[in-house]
């Protein structure tokens, strides 16, 4: 399976080819940082409200899509993965029901690198 990256390096990301990681910034870095966070924690249900931004799920769903999209134009194998394992469920908790975010690695077609290596 290939490797792609997906690392938060500074203020920017190295995204990409492993031998050849680009840098990247993105239009909305708030997104792009959220977006991160989801994709770092497989599996794990994420509220990704504190990333800035209108909290309704529909605005938080189009942040995060555009951020994958826009990763398109620099790796299009980590944009079209993250967009295929990115899902928002629903919970129902004391403070009403509010959405979450995960990233499914199940059936991924590339492995997404979001750690440094040591």
């Amino acid at each position: 399976m290939e490797t792609v990256l997906f690392i938060k390096h500074l203020d920017h990301y190295l995204v990409g080819d492993p031998n050849s990681p680009r840098v990247w910034v993105g239009a909305n870095p708030a997104a792009l940082d959220a977006l991160h966070f989801v994709v770092s924690h497989p599996r794990w249900k994420q509220s990704v409200d504190a990333f800035g931004g209108s909290r309704k799920p529909n605005a938080v769903h189009q942040r995060l899509h555009n951020a994958a999209q826009a990763l398109a134009h620099v790796s299009p194998p980590l944009a079209q993965e993250i967009r295929r394992g990115l899902k928002c469920k629903y919970v129902n908790d004391k403070t009403g029901t509010r959405s979450v975010w995960v990233y499914d690695p199940q059936g991924a077609t590339v492995f997404v690198e979001t750690r440094p290596r040591e």
